[in-house]
C-alpha cells in the first residue's frame, strides 16, 4: 500500500513524540500544528514539551528524516495564519458557558501561580474555542511537572470523550 511507504508526517511526528510525551502526543502534535507555519517550526515546538535533554535530543534525531519530507497540511497551514481578535463575545464564550471549570482551574492553578491564577485563567479562556485548547495553555504556563502533565491529562480525555 502507498500509505505505508509514505506515511503522513504528523502521524509519524505523533509517533516518535508519543514515546517521549505519552499519549497526549497526537493532540500536542495537532494542536501545534495548528499554530506552526512550517514542519521545521512545528517539529522544534514538539521537541520543546519533552521536558529531559537527552529525550528530547534522541526526538531530534529521531524525526530528523521527516524534516526532508514532511510539510504541514493545507487545513493547518491556513489556520496558522493569524486569526482576527476575538469579539467580546467570543472571548467570553467559554468562560460564559463553563464558569464551573474556570473557577475550578483557579482554585487549582492558585496553588502554584497564587493570587494572579484568576487573571491567567480568564485571560487564557479568552482566547479558547474549548476545553482542550485552555487545557493545552495552561499546561504551558504552568511551573511544576505534575501539574502540567495532569492538564495534559484533562486535555486528552476532553478530546477523546468528544470523539465518542
Amino acid at each position: 500500500m502507498t500509505s505505508e511507504r509514505h506515511p503522513d508526517p504528523l502521524s509519524e511526528l505523533s509517533r516518535a513524540a508519543a514515546e517521549f510525551l505519552g499519549p497526549i502526543a497526537d493532540v500536542l502534535v495537532q494542536h501545534l500544528a495548528a499554530q506552526s507555519t512550517s514542519f521545521v517550526k512545528l517539529r522544534e515546538a514538539v521537541a520543546r514539551q519533552i521536558d529531559d535533554p537527552g529525550s528530547r535530543e534522541r526526538f531530534r534525531e529521531n524525526t530528523l528524516p521527516l524534516v526532508k519530507t514532511g510539510s504541514l497540511p493545507a487545513e493547518a497551514a491556513k489556520a496558522a495564519q493569524p486569526a482576527a481578535a476575538p469579539t467580546a463575545a467570543q472571548a467570553t464564550g467559554l468562560a460564559r458557558n463553563d464558569p464551573h471549570l474556570l473557577r475550578e482551574l483557579t482554585e487549582e492553578l492558585g496553588q502554584v501561580l497564587g493570587h494572579d491564577a484568576a487573571r491567567i485563567v480568564r485571560e487564557q479562556a479568552a482566547g479558547c474555542a474549548n476545553r482542550v485548547q485552555l487545557f493545552l495553555k495552561l499546561a504551558k504556563l504552568v511551573p511544576t511537572l505534575d501539574m502540567r502533565r495532569g492538564l495534559e491529562a484533562r486535555a486528552l480525555e476532553d478530546y477523546r470523550s468528544r470523539l465518542k
